[in-house]
């Protein structure tokens, strides 16, 4: 297990000996810094669990230090001891103010001393522990949002998916409607195929829509034609293609099976 990390900020070398001595160098790791900018500069190396800090330092006082370094985003949370031989509340109160978080009087008491690390080791332990459950939370909720946006963009296309099916189901249905009106209209033959095929072209928005007639000679002549423009046209033409070998005639009726061969025969444009 790791030992919590003490810093000391002091510029008399001797008071550190004075708590190196009170505090066991079996149970915290010990840092100095002599000067307030020098422990600012080295916080990234100490990393600090808890902060002994003097108050009464040349250039940088204890005060400023305390506040430059609560002004740190990524060190707010380590608590601050300060040390000091002041003891009047006004004293204790701009302290505070500058975000210390406790006080230890000189001359140190080893009880006293090791009994106040301890307190905001245990602080700062507890403010870690939930620090870092938040921070999962968070993980957890974001990993959450990002499912259910999943989920939801699924759902959207499936349910564009199942519109798209409907609507051509629907448009199907309209199609045979409009050519079953089309043919109890009319008696004429040709009029009834060329209204089914035009129907059928725009329904697949192809170039092509043809009707053949199958022959015994194993040729197919086409009855009824839409095409686009720009494209050959083979109405009336008998055509003859190795695909047509294998279609058999029984009474003039083709099965099922040889229907489907029937996109194997292409036309040329």
């Amino acid at each position: 297990m790791n030992q919590p990390s003490i810093l000391v900020i002091d510029d008399q070398p001797y008071n550190f000996d004075v708590i190196e001595a009170l505090l066991p160098n079996q149970l915290y790791e010990l840092h100095y810094a002599s000067s307030g900018q020098d422990a600012i500069d080295f916080l990234d190396v100490f990393k600090p669990d808890v902060i002994l800090l003097d108050l009464m330092m040349p250039e940088l006082d204890g005060m400023a230090v305390c506040g430059r370094i609560k002004a740190m985003p990524q060190w707010q949370r380590v608590p601050i001891i300060i040390v000091t031989a002041l003891n009047s509340k006004e004293d204790l109160a701009q302290c505070l103010k500058a975000g210390a978080n406790d006080f230890i009087s000189k001359p140190i008491n080893s009880i006293e001393l090791r009994a106040r690390v301890d307190s905001m080791l245990r602080s700062k332990k507890q403010y870690d522990a939930l620090e870092t459950a938040l921070e999962r939370q968070a993980v957890l909720e974001a990993e959450k949002i990002e499912l259910l946006k999943n989920r939801t963009t699924e759902l959207e296309q499936e349910v564009l998916k199942r519109t798209a099916a409907l609507k051509a189901t629907l448009e199907r249905e309209q199609l045979v409607t409009k050519i079953s009106s089309g043919i109890r209209a009319s008696l004429n033959l040709q009029e009834i195929l060329e209204t089914t095929i035009q129907e059928v072209r725009s329904l697949l928005n192809c170039s092509r829509v043809a009707i053949w007639q199958f022959q015994p000679d194993q040729s197919a002549v086409i009855v009824a034609e839409s095409i686009s423009i720009g494209h050959n046209s083979y109405l009336g033409q008998q055509i003859y293609d190795s695909c047509f070998a294998n279609w058999r005639y029984t009474a003039n009726v083709v099965n099922r099976s040889q229907i489907a061969s029937t996109a194997l025969c292409l036309l040329p444009d």
